[in-house]
This record gives structure tokens, sequence and C-alpha cells, in this order.
């Protein structure tokens, strides 16, 4: 399977178990106490993150290098790469090497940086502070391959989990740094 199908498949996949997800939330169904939702029935949907991201490290470094293709910048792309910044340098320089890279390789997929397209600092700076929040949860014995995936699985990888922070016409109305305006950024929220 092609970059393009892969990322195609993962789309149409990925509306599949939102679907399933909101059957399973309706009125007068309730999940048995302390039940979360598994990666058992998520995998039924989506591809392993191994599937996408064989070896991080070298995801990582192509990310440095902007050879990731245009086709493969998705956005479980860069919630993988997201991770592994976070993990390897901390929020802070994560932000910091995020906020660069993400910009570059932008430019070298001929992707403006703009009000309406390309780089979005409210976003990647929520998402690097949930990505913390998130690592930090995680025991650390997991190794980050795992983490990634479990991360992939799980409801925080959904295109729209920032509305659960931002109405969308905050989100959608500045590229600069706003706080959220729905709750607080807590990873437990969309847990």
């Amino acid at each position: 399977m092609d970059c393009r199908q892969q990322v195609d498949h993962v789309g149409f996949r990925r509306a599949d178990v939102h679907d399933a997800l909101r059957r399973d939330r309706s009125p007068g169904r309730s999940s048995p106490p302390g039940r979360r939702l598994t990666n058992l029935r998520i995998d039924r949907y989506l591809p392993r993150a191994d599937e996408l991201f064989p070896d991080l490290d070298d995801f990582a470094a192509r990310f440095v290098a902007c050879r990731i293709p245009k086709t493969e910048w998705t956005h479980l792309a860069h919630l993988a790469i997201g991770m592994w910044h976070v993990h390897t340098y901390g929020a802070d320089e994560a932000l910091t090497r995020l906020r660069v890279g993400i910009r570059r390789l932008n430019d070298n997929h001929g992707t403006p940086n703009s009000a309406t397209n390309g780089y979005h600092e409210t976003i990647t700076r929520a998402y690097v502070q949930l990505l913390d929040q998130f690592l930090e949860a995680s025991p650390p014995q997991i190794p980050l391959k795992e983490r990634v995936a479990e991360l992939i699985a799980g409801p925080l990888s959904a295109r729209d989990m920032l509305l659960t922070f931002y109405s969308k016409d905050l989100l959608t109305s500045t590229t600069e740094w706003v706080e959220p305006d729905v709750m607080a950024l807590r990873v437990a929220s969309v847990r």
C-alpha cells in the first residue's frame, strides 16, 4: 500500500472509529465502572503505529532534514513527530524545534504559512502541552513506540480533539497563541 492509499485508508477508518465511539456513548448505554475505551476496539479500524512509523528516530531525522513527502505529512505524522520531540527534548525545547521544523517542512512542500494554512501556533502549542501530559501519565518503562501507538489509537488523535478545549471560532480566528475558551488543556478531559 503506498503512502497516499495509507493516508486515505486511515482517514476512512478513523471515521468508523468515531462513529463507533459515538454509539458507545449514546444515552442509555454505559460502560462498566472503570472501563476505558481500549486499543483492542480501535485496532480493528486503525493501522498500528509501527505500520505507519516503523522507525520513529528515522522519521524524526527525515522531519529535521525536510525529507518527509507532503503525502506523508498527515495529522498522525504531526502527532508522532510531536511526541518524539516532547519525549526527546522536553516540552519547551520541543515547541521551539517544532515551530521551526513545521514551518521549514511546509515551505519545502510549497505550503504557505499563513493565517489560513500551514503552521498554527495555538494548535502546535496546545498539542505540545497535551503530549507532555500524555507522556507524564504513561509509565516511563513503556517504549516510546508503544506510547505513540497508544496515542494514535486513542481519542487524543482525533482531528477535531482541540474543540474539546476551544470554540471553533476562537481556534480558527488567529494563528497566534490563545488560551482555551471552553476548558483548560488537560489530557484527562479527552481520555
